[in-house]
């Protein structure tokens, strides 16, 4: 069934993902072929071994910005590479977090087989405004140590 989809801009079928199936469809699947079904969504990519240790440059400087944030006080915004926000739900996002007052990490890919047309666009003076207690992390971010950091 999901191989009949067709691939999408990501480059990755909606099938593939799951999205497909929702709760019912699910059941009726288990019913039709008397066996258990488990969505488990997308496969995660393979993480390098190094990540999560202090050998890793990206993880340690992320680490550092952390370290020295309070404990269970920073907002994480982590949309995936293949989320594309429209550029007034992207300033929306930026306004939220400026107006939280809150430390915030956020990592902010351009999504798979974006291209320069699709450049991300932070509204005017967000960095400045926003950079004593936030970070934008424009590339890949080692999600697992970030979101098990105290």
């Amino acid at each position: 069934m999901a191989g009949n989809i067709s691939v999408n801009a990501s480059g990755v079928s909606d099938g593939y993902r799951g999205g497909m199936f929702e709760p019912q469809w699910l059941t009726l699947l288990e019913k039709l072929l008397k066996q258990l079904v488990i969505p488990v969504g997308l496969m995660p990519p393979v993480i390098p071994t190094c990540v999560g240790d202090e050998k890793d440059a990206t993880w340690v400087t992320i680490k550092k910005w952390l370290d020295g944030q309070q404990n269970g006080r920073v907002v994480y915004v982590a949309l995936g590479s293949e989320v594309m926000l429209s550029k007034s739900e992207l300033a929306e996002l930026a306004l939220g977090l400026e107006l939280s007052g809150l430390p915030f990490f956020w990592a902010l890919r351009k999504p798979v087989g974006s291209t320069e047309s699709n450049s991300i666009e932070l509204p005017s003076g967000f960095l400045e405004r926003t950079r004593d207690r936030g970070v934008v992390w424009m590339s890949w971010v080692p999600q697992l140590q970030v979101l098990s950091h105290e």
